[in-house]
């Protein structure tokens, strides 16, 4: 055993199934999207709050709570990462986003990410979750910045099927 794996997220091209803009444009934020949710589950504080807006209104499903400001969001992250198995000190999972819809203002500075999150998770066994992410970006100093992110997870849902998903109940403690 080489112990746990390092966390990993997938944003395939072909997971974004509509974006009214230039391929360059949706590339930039979808790797903005990608690069926000790895710096969050590799616990990289400043990397994370280093692309969120000042005025960011986060709204997390897993805890329960909402967010107002930077330093709220700050104050949430180890609760939220509290909650994962955490066998190399970051949580033991795999994302895939799928079904991606990026929508741009005529302006291009503000932009809407709508996808679904695929989770494996566990390391000591293993799970399945499926989130649904919708995300709203403003691009300030040329750089894509999140300023509202709300989260719907347990969804038993398989977005490739369309059929509910089989799931069960389980506990542990560090």
């Amino acid at each position: 055993d080489n112990g746990p794996p390092t966390p990993v997220i997938t944003f395939d091209s072909s997971e974004i199934i509509s974006c009214n803009a230039g391929v360059l444009d949706c590339r930039e934020l979808a790797d903005t999207s990608q690069a926000l949710t790895l710096a969050w589950v590799c616990q990289d504080t400043t990397s994370y709050l280093d692309k969120l807006n000042a005025n960011v209104v986060r709204m997390n499903s897993g805890t329960g709570s909402s967010q107002y400001g930077l330093q709220e969001v700050a104050d949430s992250l180890v609760k939220d990462w509290s909650s994962y198995e955490r066998p190399s000190g970051f949580p033991a999972m795999n994302l895939t986003v799928r079904d991606a819809e990026l929508v741009f203002d005529p302006s291009g500075n503000i932009a809407t990410v709508l996808y679904f999150l695929e989770m494996e998770a566990g390391y000591r066994w293993s799970y399945f979750d499926n989130e649904l992410f919708f995300e709203v970006y403003v691009k300030e100093g040329g750089q894509w910045q999140l300023t509202h992110q709300a989260d719907s997870t347990v969804l038993n849902f398989n977005a490739d099927t369309g059929e509910p998903l089989d799931f069960f109940f389980f506990d542990w403690s560090y």
